[in-house]
C-alpha cells in the first residue's frame, strides 16, 4: 500500500518524499494545517476574480449550448461539408470552454471534501497507531491528497487558455481523484479489519483476565487454608524442593552449554591432525550399481555383515570412486558411517596410522547420534584433557588415541566403516598394524567394515577368512564402457569416433577406469580433425605408465625450455612434500632463489592453479587451491623415470633452508619479538608466518636428513643456518607451531640431526656443527641485543631459553651446570633491572633454584624457594600458578632434606591449591601427588603410597601412554612400592616396561636410565632371580653416570655385593663393601645401608668387633649449648665391651647407639632415631648423608 499513487505524475514533485503517516503528520505540523487550504482557495479566487461582469451569463449560455450540442450534431449531419466543418470547430471551442468551467467546479468540490475529511483521517491515524496496515493506508491516501492539492494549485496559477487546454486534454487530476476514492475504500476496509482484530483480542484478553482472576482467587483461598493449617517443616521441604529443581535446571542448562563447548574444542583439536583428503572424481550416472547385485556382497548381507568385506582390484580400477559411492549410499540408511583413505598423493600423512585414528575420532565427534549418547561424556572428558595439554593431536600418544577410539567402539551402536587404500598404509609396527586391527574390528558384532585395496600378498595373508569381492570382473568393463559413452556424448568432437574408442578400450583397456580417462583426456587435447584424433587413438599405449609417458611428452612438446624446467621443479616439489601446500605458496617456493635467498614476485606464476595444470598435464590436477597427482600411481611412475625421492628431498632441502635463511628472519628484531612473545607473561602466542615458512619450520630437517651424501652447498646452507640468528627465529616459530609443547620438538630435531650425522661419510661429518647446537645462535643474539637494543630485558631472553634447553635436554652434569649458569644470569639480570619482587624475577629465581637439586644444594634450595614463595604470595596471591609451582619445589626440597613432616604439609597444601586452580587432572597436580607418593613410600606407608600412585595412573593413563617421561616416573615408582610389598610379578611387569621405554629414549649416560636398571635389578634379586639381576647390571656396568655420581655407583656395587653374597661368595662381597666404605669420596645415603649390610655379614662370620667398628664416625656428642640432656654413661665403659675396642678413640656406646639409630632410620622411623640420639646426648655428624637425591626416582635400597 505504501507504493500506491507514488508515480501518478511523470516527474516527482520537488520537496515531497513522504512515505509514512508520520511523515505526513510531521509535514502538516510544520506547514500548518490550513496552509494548503488557504493557498488553494486563494488560487481559485484569483483565477475567477478577473472575469468580466457578463462572464456568468456567457458561462450559462455555453453550458446550455454544450448540453444540446448533440441535437445540432444530428440536424447538420446531412448538410454540406462546409457547414459540418464550421460546426465542428464551434463545437470544439464550446467543449474546451465548458471543460475548464466544469473542472473548476469539480476542483472546488474536491477541495472541500479533502479539507473536510483530513482531520478525521488524522484522528484515525492516532487511534490505530499500532496497526501498521491502517497507517500504511492512511499514508498512501495522504500522499494522494498532497499530490492532488499541489496539481490543483498549479492549475489555478495558469492563464485561462492554458487552463482550458489542460482541462480538455489532461486527465491527471481525474485519475488522481479516482486513486483517492480507491484508497478511501482500502482504508475503510483496513479499519474494519483492525476493529475486528481488536475485538477478538479484547475478548481473549477479557477471558484470560477472568481466568487469571479466578486462579488468583483460588490461590488466595488455598493460601488462607494453608495459613490455617501452616506447617513450617512441610513448607520448608516444599521450598527446598523448588529451589533444588531450579538449581538442577540451571545446572543442566550450564552442563549442556559446557558440553557443547567441549565438543567444539575437541573438534578443533582433532581437525589439526586430520590430513587433507585426496579429491575423488564424481561418479558417472549408472556406474558402481553392479556392486549391490553382486552375489558375494549379497552373501555378506545374509550373514548380517559379520566379518570384514574386502573389495580388491588393480590400480586405476575405480576403487576410490566405489568407496565414495558406498559411503554416500550407506549414509541414507545408517546414522553412523565412518570413512578413511590411506591414499597420500595429496598429503603424505594420510598413509600414517595416527591421522587414521584422529580422523575417525573427528568424524565421531561430529555425529549427533554419538555425542548425544550419555557414555560419550567419559570419552569427551578424555579428549578434553588432551586438548588442554600443549600438543597437537598428531603428537599425542598413539596408544592413548587408540584406547579412546576403542572405548567408543565398545558402546557404539551398529556402525559402518569404509576404508580405502589400505595397501598404501606406510606405518606398520609390532605395536599397531592397521590391517590386523581392522580385521579384528570387523569381527565385532556392532561393526560393518568394508576395505578397498589392491590384493597384495601381505593383505592376502591377513584377510584369509573374510568375504571378498573382486573388481577384476565383467561388471567393471560395463561400468567403464558406460563411462566412456557418457563422456563421448558430452564431447561433440568425439561423436564420430565413438565406435572406434569403445573398440580400443575393449582391446587394450584392461578394466582400468584410469586408463580410459587418460585416453579421453588425451583425445580432447588433440587438434580437432578426424585424422589427428584417429592417429592419436591408434597410438594410445596399452600400459598405464606408457600412457603417462606419451601424454607427458606430448604436453612437453608444446612447452618452451623454461617451462619444462619449471615443470620438472613442480614435479620434484610435489613428490617430496610431506603435507600439501596451496598453489600460491608452491609458486612462491619455485620463485625462491636458493643462491641468494631472495624471492622476486615477477618470477611467480601469474595464475598458479592454471599454470600448474598446464605445465604438469596429465599428471597433476588442482582441486580448490591444492595441487595433487591425479592418482597414486603417478609417484611410482615418476620414481621409475629416475625422478627419485632423493632428488625431491634435495630440491626441498635447498628450498626450505633458503626460506628459513631469508634476511627478515635473520634480523635480530624479528627473533627478539618472537622471544618476547613466547617467554614473557601475558604475551599472546600467534603464528603469523607464511604457509611455506611454516612448512619449512616443520620439515626442513626431514628433507636434509633424507640425504645420505649431501652436496657441499647443502652443508654450507646448513652450517650458516645452525649458527645464525635465523635459527633462533626458526626455533621460536617451531615453539608456536607445536602449540606450546615446550622444547621437546627442538630436542627431537637435535636427536634426528645427531643420528644423521653419525651416518654421514667421515670426511663431511665435521661440516655439521652440532657440538654447540642451539648455543651459538642464541648467545650470538644475546651479544647483538646487548649492543643494539634499547630494551634491557631482551638480552636475557635468549639466555632464558638456553637455560630451559639444557635443563630439559641436558645429558650430563656439564649440561646441567650450563642450565644453572644461564638461569642464574637471567635471575640476576631481572633482579637488577626489575627489582626483587617483580613476577618475572621471581619466576626466574624459581627456575634457577630448581637447578640446586642436581647440585645437592638442598638447604639453599629450601631457603630460596621459601623466600620466593613468600614474596609471590604477597605480590601475586594464591591465584597464580607461579606460586604453587614454587611451593611444589619447596616441598620436594624438604623431602630431599628428609624433613618429612614439613614436606608433607607443604605438598598437601600445594595439592589442594593446584587442584582448586587447575583441576585434579593437570600435570602440576599429578606431579605434586607423585612427590607425595615418594614421601609416603619413604615413611613406609606403602598402602597409602600405592593408592596415591594408582590414583595418578587412573587420571593420567587415559591421556598419555607409557612412553611419556612422567608415565615412566610413575611406573618406576609403582614398581618400587610393589617390590616393597612383595608383589614381585607386578613390580617386574611395571619396571621392565619402564626400563625398555627409557632404553629407546635415553642412553646409559643418563641417571634416569641407570635408576630404572638398578630398580629392576634389585627387584630381580629380591624375587630370587639372581641371574636376571646380574644381566641388568651388566648393561649399565660401563655407564658414564658412575664417574660423576658416586651414590649411584655405591648402589651398583652394593647390589652386586648382595647378589654375590646370595651366591655364597662371602669374601668377594665383604671386600667390595669394605672398599666402598674406605674410599675417600663423599659419604652418602647408600653408604649408610652398606654399613648395616656389612655389619650383618661380619657378625655372621664371628667378626663382632669389626662389625661394630663399621659405625665409627657417624655420631658425635651434642655441644653443651644444644644438649637437652647429659648422658653420664658416655664416659664409662660397658663391662661387656670387647677388650679389643677399649683403646678406640670413639666410645663404644656411641658406636652401638649409632647402629641402633641407623637401623631405625632404615626401618622408616627417623623420629625414633632422633629421640634415641637426643636421649644419649648425641647427634649425627653429617646429616647430609641422609639426603635423598632426585632421579627417575632414585632407588630406595633400604
Amino acid at each position: 500500500m505504501k507504493q500506491r499513487g507514488h508515480r501518478l505524475v511523470k516527474k516527482p514533485i520537488e520537496g515531497f518524499s513522504m512515505t509514512s503517516i508520520q511523515d505526513i503528520i510531521a509535514f502538516r505540523e510544520i506547514s500548518g494545517k490550513a496552509q494548503f487550504r488557504r493557498s488553494t482557495q486563494l488560487a481559485h479566487e484569483r483565477c475567477y476574480a478577473e472575469r468580466i461582469p457578463a462572464a456568468a451569463s456567457c458561462e450559462k449560455v455555453l453550458r446550455a449550448i454544450n448540453k444540446y450540442a448533440l441535437v445540432v450534431d444530428v440536424l447538420i449531419q446531412h448538410q454540406p461539408h462546409v457547414t459540418a466543418i464550421v460546426w465542428g470547430l464551434i463545437r470544439f471551442l464550446i467543449q474546451v470552454s465548458v471543460a475548464e468551467l466544469e473542472l473548476g467546479a469539480v476542483l472546488a468540490e474536491a477541495l472541500q471534501a479533502i479539507f473536510t475529511n483530513v482531520g478525521r483521517y488524522e484522528v484515525e491515524a492516532r487511534l490505530f497507531f499500532d496497526e501498521s496496515r491502517v497507517l500504511n493506508s492512511i499514508a498512501a491516501l495522504f500522499s494522494q491528497f498532497i499530490n492532488y492539492l499541489v496539481r490543483a494549485k498549479f492549475h489555478f496559477a495558469k492563464r485561462k487558455p492554458v487552463r482550458s487546454a489542460r482541462a480538455a486534454f489532461s486527465p491527471k487530476l481525474g485519475q488522481i481523484w479516482v486513486s483517492i476514492e480507491r484508497d478511501k475504500l482500502y482504508l475503510d476496509r483496513e479499519i474494519r479489519t483492525a476493529l475486528g482484530t481488536r475485538l477478538v483480542h479484547s475478548s481473549q484478553s477479557s477471558e484470560a483476565e477472568f481466568l487469571e482472576q479466578k486462579a488468583f482467587r483460588e490461590e488466595c483461598r488455598r493460601a488462607l487454608r494453608r495459613i490455617g493449617t501452616f506447617n513450617p517443616e512441610e513448607e520448608f521441604t516444599e521450598l527446598r524442593r523448588m529451589l533444588l529443581d531450579l538449581s538442577s535446571c540451571l545446572q543442566s542448562r550450564g552442563r549442556a552449554q559446557d558440553h557443547q563447548e567441549d565438543i567444539s574444542a575437541a573438534v578443533r583439536w582433532l581437525e589439526q591432525g586430520t590430513p587433507r583428503v585426496d579429491a575423488i572424481p564424481p561418479r558417472e550416472p549408472g556406474t558402481c550399481e553392479w556392486f549391490f547385485s553382486d552375489a558375494r556382497y549379497q552373501q555378506w548381507l545374509k550373514t548380517e555383515c559379520r566379518g570384514l568385506l574386502w573389495i580388491h582390484g588393480n590400480q586405476g580400477s575405480g576403487k576410490s570412486v566405489l568407496s565414495s559411492f558406498l559411503a554416500e549410499r550407506a549414509a541414507i540408511s545408517s546414522d553412523i558411517v565412518l570413512t578413511y583413505s590411506f591414499h597420500g598423493s595429496l598429503d603424505q600423512r594420510s598413509a600414517q596410522v595416527a591421522p587414521f585414528i584422529v580422523s575417525l575420532l573427528l568424524q565421531l565427534c561430529r555425529i549427533g547420534a554419538v555425542v548425544s549418547n550419555p557414555r560419550f561424556q567419559y570419552t569427551l572428558q578424555r579428549i578434553t584433557s588432551l586438548v588442554r595439554l600443549p600438543n597437537n593431536s598428531l603428537d599425542c600418544s598413539l596408544v592413548v588415541l587408540r584406547s579412546i577410539l576403542e572405548d567408543i567402539f565398545d558402546w557404539l551402536p551398529v556402525f559402518m566403516l569404509i576404508i580405502d587404500g589400505l595397501d598404501d598404509c606406510a606405518e606398520q609396527d609390532d605395536s599397531f598394524e592397521p590391517p590386523k586391527y581392522i580385521h579384528k574390528l570387523g569381527t565385532s558384532p556392532n561393526s560393518q567394515v568394508i576395505v578397498l585395496s589392491r590384493a597384495l600378498p601381505d593383505l592376502e595373508a591377513i584377510f584369509t577368512d573374510v568375504a571378498r569381492v573382486s573388481m577384476d570382473c565383467a561388471e567393471i568393463e560395463h561400468d567403464i564402457e558406460r563411462y566412456l559413452q557418457q563422456r563421448i556424448d558430452r564431447t561433440p568432437r568425439l561423436h564420430m569416433l565413438k565406435a572406434e574408442i569403445l573398440a580400443k578400450f575393449a582391446e587394450d583397456g584392461g578394466r582400468m577406469f584410469l586408463w580410459a580417462k587418460l585416453m579421453l583426456d588425451g583425445l580432447q587435447q588433440c587438434l580437432g580433425t578426424i585424422r589427428v584424433l584417429r592417429e592419436r587413438l591408434l597410438r594410445t599405449p596399452v600400459q598405464l605408465f606408457d600412457l603417462y609417458e606419451q601424454q607427458l611428452e606430448l604436453n612437453g612438446s608444446k612447452l618452451c625450455s623454461e617451462a619444462k624446467v619449471k615443470r620438472d621443479e613442480l614435479l620434484q616439489l610435489l613428490m617430496g612434500l610431506r603435507e600439501p601446500l596451496p598453489v600460491q605458496d608452491i609458486s612462491a617456493a619455485l620463485a625462491l632463489d636458493t643462491r641468494t635467498n631472495l624471492s622476486d614476485v615477477q618470477d611467480e606464476l601469474i595464475q598458479p592453479a592454471t599454470e600448474i595444470e598446464r605445465l604438469c598435464r596429465p599428471l597433476v590436477t588442482v582441486i580448490g587451491d591444492v595441487a595433487q597427482f591425479v592418482h597414486m600411481s603417478v609417484k611410482k611412475f615418476l620414481l621409475e623415470r629416475n625422478m627419485m625421492r632423493g632428488d625431491s628431498d634435495l630440491f626441498l632441502a635447498r628450498k626450505t633452508l633458503s626460506k628459513l635463511s631469508q634476511a627478515q628472519y635473520a634480523d635480530w628484531r624479528y627473533a627478539a619479538s618472537l622471544l618476547r612473545r613466547n617467554l614473557l607473561a601475558g604475551s599472546v602466542i600467534i603464528n603469523e608466518e607464511s604457509v611455506f615458512y611454516n612448512y619449512a619450520c616443520l620439515h626442513w630437517h626431514t628433507h636434509v636428513t633424507a640425504l645420505s651424501d649431501p652436496p657441499e652447498d647443502i652443508l654450507e646452507q646448513l652450517k650458516s643456518f645452525l649458527t645464525g640468528t635465523e635459527f633462533v627465529t626458526w626455533a621460536e616459530v617451531l615453539f608456536q607451531l607445536k602449540h606450546g609443547a615446550g622444547l621437546g620438538p627442538l630436542i627431537q630435531v637435535r636427536v634426528v640431526l645427531s643420528t644423521w650425522q653419525q651416518r654421514l661419510p667421515r670426511p663431511i661429518k665435521h661440516c655439521v656443527p652440532l657440538d654447540r647446537f642451539v648455543v651459538v645462535p642464541y648467545e650470538r643474539l644475546t651479544n647483538e641485543l646487548n649492543e643494539v637494543s634499547e630494551d634491557k630485558i631482551l638480552p636475557y631472553l635468549p639466555l632464558q631459553r638456553l637455560g630451559g634447553y639444557f635443563n630439559v635436554g641436558g645429558q650430563s652434569g656439564a649440561d646441567w651446570q650450563k642450565a644453572y649458569d644461564y638461569k642464574r644470569r637471567v635471575a640476576d639480570g631481572f633482579e637488577h633491572l626489575l627489582g626483587q619482587r617483580n613476577p618475572l624475577t621471581l619466576r626466574a629465581r624459581t627456575s634457577m633454584l630448581q637447578e640446586f637439586f642436581w647440585q645437592k644444594r638442598f638447604p639453599q634450595a629450601e631457603r630460596g624457594l621459601c623466600e620466593v614463595a613468600r614474596i609471590q604470595q604477597e605480590v601475586l596471591g594464591k591465584e597464580e600458578v607461579d606460586y604453587w609451582t614454587t611451593l611444589q619445589l619447596l616441598g620436594l626440597a624438604q623431602f630431599s632434606l628428609t624433613n618429612f613432616e614439613d614436606a608433607r604439609r607443604t605438598l598437601e597444601e600445594t595439592e589442594k591449591g593446584i587442584g582448586k586452580l587447575l583441576g585434579s587432572s593437570d600435570i602440576l597436580f599429578l606431579m605434586t601427588r607423585l612427590y607425595k607418593g615418594y614421601l609416603l613410600e619413604r615413611q613406609a606407608e606403602l598402602e597409602q603410597a600405592s593408592q596415591a600412585y594408582e590414583d595418578i595412573r587412573k587420571r593420567w593413563s587415559p591421556f598419555m601412554d607409557t612412553s611419556n617421561p612422567f608415565s615412566l616416573m610413575l611406573q618406576t615408582a609403582m614398581g618400587s612400592v610393589a617390590r616393597k610389598r612383595k608383589q614381585f610379578d607386578k613390580a617386574l611387569e611395571l619396571l621392565l616396561e619402564a626400563w625398555a621405554a627409557r632404553q629407546h629414549v635415553f642412553t646409559n649416560k643418563i641417571n634416569l636410565y641407570v635408576d630404572s636398571a638398578i630398580q629392576l635389578a634389585l627387584t630381580y634379586r629380591e624375587a630370587g632371580c639372581r641371574k636376571d639381576a646380574d644381566e641388568v647390571l651388566d648393561v649399565i656396568a660401563g655407564s658414564e653416570v658412575f664417574d660423576t655420581d658416586f651414590e649411584r655407583y655405591c648402589q651398583y656395587i652394593h647390589l652386586r655385593a648382595l647378589i654375590e653374597l646370595d651366591a655364597g661368595l662371602y669374601e668377594r662381597a665383604r671386600v667390595s663393601l669394605e672398599n666402598l666404605l674406605n674410599t675417600e669420596r663423599e659419604q652418602n645415603r647408600e653408604l649408610l645401608w652398606v654399613r648395616l649390610d656389612l655389619a650383618d655379614i661380619l657378625r655372621e662370620h664371628g667378626q663382632h668387633d669389626e662389625a661394630l667398628m663399621v659405625f665409627a664416625g657417624l655420631v658425635e656428642s651434642t655441644p653443651p649449648h644444644e644438649q637437652t640432656r647429659q648422658n653420664s654413661s658416655t664416659e664409662g665403659q660397658d663391662p661387656s665391651t670387647p677388650s679389643s675396642l677399649a683403646d678406640e678413640p670413639e666410645p663404644i656406646e656411641h658406636l652401638r647407639t649409632a647402629e641402633e639409630a641407623l637401623r631405625l632410620v632404615r626401618a622408616a622411623q627417623p623420629q625414633a632415631a632422633k629421640r634415641l640420639l637426643v636421649h644419649q646426648g648425641l647427634r649425627w655428624v653429617r646429616p647430609e648423608d641422609f639426603w635423598i637425591l632426585q632421579g627417575g626416582p632414585i632407588t630406595d635400597t633400604a
